[in-house]
Formats: structure tokens, C-alpha cells, sequence
């Protein structure tokens, strides 16, 4: 055995203390930059039926007024309406074929006449049937 003249050592640690500094954090300001967003629609394809270029004497009968003026002349169907204000003759000699055969009236005013019939062309729609 063993006899320690000296005193025992007594170690008192003290606290630690840590004081961390406050941390600050700059972040740069976020710019976004979107793209444009193009849209590309695919076309829309509209089929229509033809439409018919045949007309009966009922079919014209519902073309028969100043807004819708079709006539039949020597079995040709004409859109008058947009000459029915133009006809040097005056818009009544127009108004009183439309929506029927107005042939007999127009070749007792215009049978030889080819300038009357060079216009009359340009109004073409179609042809009467029976």
C-alpha cells in the first residue's frame, strides 16, 4: 500500500460557452424570365357539300323579293339581286321575274341584245330543272 503525502487534485472544469454570431443571409433578388408560350392551332379543315347548282320552279319560287331575287332564263338560274338597283330599265322590270322562268320577259326586251347578255352572265348560279 501505497501513502500519498500530497494533497488530491481537484479539477473544476468550467462551463463552456459558445456564443455563435448571428449568421445573415443575402440572396440576390430571383428574376424569372418566362418564355413566351406560342400556340400553334392547327387549322380547322370545313368541308362543305357542294352546293347543288340545280334548281326546280319550287327552288326558285323562295328567291322571289328584293333581297333574294333569282330568276330562270332559257333554263339558266341568275342571282339578280345585286342588279336589281343597277337595271338601267329600272328595278320593277328585275322585281317582276324574280323567283320564276322570267324568260318570255326577258328576251321580249333583251333577245339580241349581247351586252344584256354578256351581264346577264355574270349572275349565273346555276341551271332550272324539271
Amino acid at each position: 500500500m501505497q501513502i500519498f503525502d500530497e494533497e488530491p487534485v481537484v479539477v473544476v472544469e468550467e462551463p463552456v460557452v459558445v456564443v455563435e454570431e448571428p449568421v445573415v443571409v443575402v440572396e440576390e433578388p430571383v428574376v424569372v424570365v418566362e418564355e413566351p408560350v406560342v400556340v400553334v392551332e392547327e387549322p380547322v379543315v370545313v368541308v362543305e357539300e357542294p352546293s347543288s347548282n340545280e334548281f326546280t320552279l319550287e327552288d326558285l319560287a323562295t328567291h322571289g323579293n328584293e333581297l333574294d331575287c333569282y330568276s330562270a332564263i332559257s333554263n339558266v338560274v341568275y342571282d339578280l339581286t345585286a342588279w336589281i338597283n343597277e337595271h338601267p330599265g329600272g328595278d320593277r322590270r328585275i322585281l317582276r321575274i324574280c323567283g320564276i322562268d322570267g324568260t318570255s320577259s326577258y328576251n321580249g326586251e333583251h333577245r339580241n341584245d349581247n351586252q344584256a347578255n354578256n351581264i346577264l352572265e355574270g349572275f349565273e348560279v346555276g341551271v332550272l330543272i324539271s
